[in-house]
């Protein structure tokens, strides 16, 4: 039997010629390496990835209650009655680009104006109510359209964003005013007014409708 040259190897260590065996192609060689986990328990990598998905729009924020008023309540015509015209707390509204949320009172106003809606954390909603031992504050008193939960708000700043197929692009900090020292209590201003507290303005880029999710609605 003749044996190629090219399929043996010299042995140094026992100075023989022995037959080659085959090594595994570089193919084999990847395909017999474990494949990494995305983010295996790397928690920080997997906020890290999450954050950088929010900040290219898509917002995992979660939809728990809906607000809107036919009219201002705080900020009136001089000599017109402050808070006559209340809350609803809908099952779902109709946002119209450019516009705003229908029934609420800025869909009336200026066409592409910033505050076409407001957003708001109910995580702040629920440190007010520890704060200032106002357990069943109802979050229809800060006046914002949308409560939501898993929201970066700030982060959403200057950004557009989409809420159940809804595209809206986040136009201002929403910052409280002095009413929130009168019908919540002293002192929900100055709190508000740090880390982003009051929540976000924002315009309406496509028209769509938002349903309120499963959750504790305050």
């Amino acid at each position: 039997m003749s044996i190629s040259i090219a399929s043996l190897r010299y042995v140094s260590q026992r100075g023989t010629w022995e037959r080659e065996t085959s090594r595994p192609t570089k193919s084999q060689q990847n395909q017999s390496k474990p494949r990494a986990k995305r983010c295996g328990t790397d928690w920080a990598g997997c906020r890290s990835a999450l954050s950088k998905k929010n900040q290219n729009g898509k917002a995992n924020m979660k939809l728990i209650e809906i607000i809107v008023s036919p009219g201002h309540d705080y900020w009136v015509a001089k000599g017109e009655p402050t808070q006559q015209h209340g809350t609803l707390s809908p099952p779902e509204v109709f946002c119209e680009a450019r516009r705003g949320l229908v029934g609420d009172r800025y869909y009336h106003g200026k066409l592409d104006r910033k505050g076409q809606v407001t957003f708001m954390d109910q995580a702040v909603i629920d440190a007010i109510r520890e704060k200032f031992e106002l357990p069943t504050l109802a979050a229809s008193l800060f006046r914002r359209n949308l409560i939501v939960t898993e929201a970066n708000l700030a982060g959403l700043l200057g950004k557009r964003f989409q809420l159940q197929g809804v595209e809206f692009e986040g136009s201002q900090e929403c910052q409280p005013c002095e009413w929130m020292d009168r019908v919540v209590a002293v002192g929900v201003k100055e709190f508000m007014q740090k880390d982003f507290r009051g929540g976000l303005r924002a315009r309406v880029v496509s028209s769509g409708t938002l349903r309120v999710e499963d959750g504790n609605p305050a």
